[in-house]
């Protein structure tokens, strides 16, 4: 099922340290861009507990970005404290974002929203939520010294939710980063997802984007 959801658009470029904002410039992307449900790109691997996107298509890609995300049907409807997830990517550009979904559900007032934590092979990661047809930064871009750069290799992602404070605390690689909150609306329950960014600098389709996601 390919679903229209919402607008995600990424920038380029941040100069900062693991805990601080970052900045700076890059080309400038068309808000109007695609972010499409593609749950047949994302397929699963009993074996090995892997989860894995590879896709050179070039209906997948555009000047602007393209951003392409599957819900896991293991994780149904449910409160959420914790997700765990390894991930890796094995190649496609270094700048684009990939990472995971959180809290999708219907909300009354608000339609489909959900929350997304993304990385990206140079040592950055950001938070974002989607609300019906808009996404919205949660945390900006930031560099992280704990993040494992460059592609083939493993980072572990822990996202989890304190019901009592309604705070999000994100731990990479076993080390805590920042905790943040998420309001209007509050998201604590829901399904659970990946999400993948195709980069206007993929060289589709010669080289695949290609994006491998394990937990237990």
């Amino acid at each position: 099922m390919i679903r229209a959801l919402a607008v995600l658009f990424f920038c380029l470029f941040f100069f900062s340290s693991c805990g601080s904002s970052g900045g700076g410039g890059g080309p400038q992307y068309d808000p109007t861009d695609p972010i499409q449900q593609v749950d047949e790109l994302f397929t699963y691997d009993e074996g090995t507990k892997t989860t894995k996107i590879t896709t050179s298509n070039g209906a997948y890609w555009s000047s602007y970005g393209y951003t392409l995300w599957s819900l896991n049907k293991k994780f149904q409807h449910e409160d959420f404290k914790e997700r765990i997830v390894f991930l890796s990517k094995i190649s496609g550009d270094n700048i684009a974002g990939y990472g995971i979904v959180v809290c999708h559900a219907y909300r009354e007032d608000y339609g489909y929203t959900m929350v997304t934590v993304m990385i990206n092979t140079q040592g950055r990661y950001t938070v974002g939520k989607v609300i019906g047809a808009n996404y919205e930064s949660v945390i900006g871009w930031k560099n992280c010294n704990h993040l494992r750069k460059g592609k083939g290799v493993e980072n572990k992602l822990v996202l989890n939710y304190d019901k009592e404070e309604k705070k999000y605390t994100l731990f990479i690689n076993d080390l805590e980063i920042e905790s943040f909150t998420i309001n209007d609306p509050a998201h604590e329950s829901g399904r659970s997802g990946y999400i993948v960014v195709v980069s206007p600098q993929d060289d589709f389709p010669s080289v695949p984007v290609s994006v491998s996601f394990k937990e237990y």
